[in-house]
């Protein structure tokens, strides 16, 4: 691992400082912060990873990240952007409105079944997966403000 020379400026320090006592921050948040303080205080890392349970790479990393990124992405991690919706809102609420039309003749109500079905053969999607509908009607129906609860 490359040693990088690393000074921490008064202002930052008094910032840290603020943070970790007003505490809300996230647990890795006042990790960080906690590494970073120790290594302006000059202890090494054999040391600093003994008292905050870190590895090396770990603390070479968070020191890497205050000097090239600063001190507000110390503070918070960024966005981790995860898998895209399988269907878009457009979708979503042709969905909605196939569950407000009247049931088929001799059912009272939509199951989640005859919905995937029904939405299949409609062509609104093609391969619906009645899981993914259940989990969209769940979120419209629990939802106060949706004009598309009965």
């Amino acid at each position: 691992m490359k040693k990088l020379k690393f000074r921490l400026n008064r202002r930052d320090r008094i910032i840290m400082q603020k943070m970790l006592k007003q505490g809300k921050l996230s647990a890795r948040g006042r990790r960080r912060i906690s590494i970073i303080m120790a290594l302006d205080h000059g202890s090494d890392y054999k040391t600093i990873g003994h008292a905050f349970g870190v590895d090396q790479t770990t603390i070479w990393r968070t020191k890497k990240t205050y000097m090239e990124e600063g001190l507000a992405r110390v503070f918070y991690d960024k966005p981790h952007p995860g898998r895209p919706r399988k269907y878009k809102t457009k979708e979503q609420a042709m969905i909605a409105l196939a569950y407000n039309n009247p049931p088929p003749k001799g059912r009272e109500r939509w199951s989640v079944r005859l919905l995937t079905h029904a939405v299949h053969q409609w062509g609104i999607l093609r391969n619906p997966n009645r899981e993914s509908i259940r989990l969209i009607l769940k979120r419209i129906l629990l939802s106060t403000t949706s004009p598309l609860i009965r």
